[in-house]
């Protein structure tokens, strides 16, 4: 995998306002830059890719709550050199390396803004499993 590792910067949680009927939460991920960094324990060149990723709570008369997370992903691989072209070109990751880079993201951010969201006492920000009683299975044995 060409993600090596991943730095978190920052992290704000702020609860602004009430909670009511019709909250949606948004789950938002944004690269905001991308450059090369040598990294001298591996011998060898990188990339840093910064990113911004935000949880925001949202009600019809405006943001309830936002959870913020601020970081940078290390990337080595083969395509270093064409990833940065791309970025310098037009501010995107080549297709492929995006989707690497957001998912490793969404799961570390998502792992953090559950805890978070708990201690704000918000909903978490995605579908949390229930257990639910089974239901009585039904007979339905033919008998002709």
């Amino acid at each position: 995998m060409p993600v090596i590792g991943m730095n978190i910067n920052s992290i704000q949680a702020v609860k602004k306002g009430k909670m009511d009927a019709g909250l949606k939460v948004n789950n938002q991920t944004n690269i905001d830059s991308v450059t090369e960094q040598d990294l001298t324990g591996l011998g060898k060149k990188g990339l840093k890719i910064e990113f911004t990723y935000l949880t925001a709570y949202t009600v019809k008369s405006g943001t309830a709550a936002e959870i913020k997370i601020t970081g940078d992903v290390i990337y080595v691989g083969e395509d270093q050199a064409e990833i940065l072209k791309s970025w310098k070109a037009d501010k995107k990751l080549p297709e492929g390396v995006d989707i690497v880079i957001i998912n490793h993201i969404l799961r570390k951010g998502i792992t953090k803004t559950v805890a978070l969201s708990e201690e704000l006492q918000l909903p978490p920000p995605i579908q949390m499993p229930f257990a639910s009683k089974k239901k009585a299975a039904e007979d339905n044995r033919y008998i002709g």
